[in-house]
């Protein structure tokens, strides 16, 4: 234990600010809080597992509130905003590659509607569970919500694609988390179509689905075969060894297929708006 509280105390003078910052939060002094990390938690991640946690706390703390309803629903309406504010004209993100291409040009035409999404109830236990599940993630020594980027060609342009995944090991597995209303079929095949994606731009041996539904929870590992499964339910083919081939693939599919999959437009929060919606009632 002596060894594991040595290495926690190893930090930077901003860090052990943000170590009182939680410790104070919790109601405990910051020895028994270093403590506590030492001997629940492996010793070289200790410090990476409990700073991002500070840094969320930090940032309601700058929410003017003091309902924590309101402060959860603003914090996520700001987090939305910042990173639809953030792309650049030929960004594309993996989500999108795998949904309808409308989407991201409904978004921009009906900003309120994208808003309006933060305050889904389904949306907001679906983020709860992702920030507690990619916790325990950190903990077990998980590089958790990794930023990935790769610039690909495609009809004779630069196309950026960007993409957040959830867990990593690097070199070994990438994870991509579920969470909702349930999930009928695991993996389904735009679930699949995403983690390869990730797999491919990370250079990790295996991609797998973690499920943590309200009807389901499993953990299920993506194969070639459930993305050549995928990619012809959408007519379309590729090398889905080679991230080029398999973007241009899905360009294409989503080019000639709006939307992309019969099942979209039923949860699409723009389906109201739009002309080519299948959504009933």
């Amino acid at each position: 234990m002596t060894e594991k509280v040595q290495i926690s105390l190893r930090l930077s003078p901003e860090h052990v600010l943000r170590l009182d910052l939680l410790a104070r939060s919790l109601g405990v002094s910051r020895s028994a809080l270093v403590e506590f990390i030492a001997e629940n938690l492996p010793a070289e991640p200790a410090h990476f597992v409990v700073l991002p946690l500070v840094r969320l706390m930090e940032r309601f703390r700058e929410i003017d509130t003091e309902d924590v309803l309101d402060a959860l629903l603003r914090y996520l309406k700001r987090e939305l905003e910042e990173r639809w504010g953030s792309r650049r004209p030929n960004e594309v993100w993996v989500t999108e590659l795998v949904s309808c291409r409308l989407k991201p040009e409904l978004a921009r035409k009906y900003p309120d509607l994208l808003r309006a999404s933060v305050y889904s109830p389904n949306a907001v236990l679906g983020t709860l569970a992702h920030w507690g599940i990619t916790f325990i993630a950190r903990a077990l020594g998980y590089d958790v919500e990794v930023p990935v980027e790769r610039r690909v060609i495609v009809n004779s342009e630069e196309v950026i694609v960007r993409g957040r995944a959830d867990i990593v090991a690097p070199g070994k597995v990438v994870i991509d988390l579920k969470t909702g209303r349930g999930v009928r079929e695991a993996p389904s095949s735009h679930h699949c179509l995403q983690v390869w994606l990730y797999r491919l731009i990370l250079g990790t041996e295996k991609a797998k689905v973690l499920y943590v539904t309200l009807s389901r929870m499993c953990s299920v590992e993506v194969t070639e075969g459930d993305v050549r499964k995928a990619l012809d339910e959408l007519k379309v083919s590729a090398d889905v060894d080679d991230f080029t081939s398999l973007v241009q693939a899905l360009m294409r599919a989503r080019e000639r297929r709006v939307p992309l999959w019969h099942w979209e437009c039923s949860y699409c929060p723009f389906s109201r708006v739009c002309p080519h919606s299948r959504a009933e009632g």
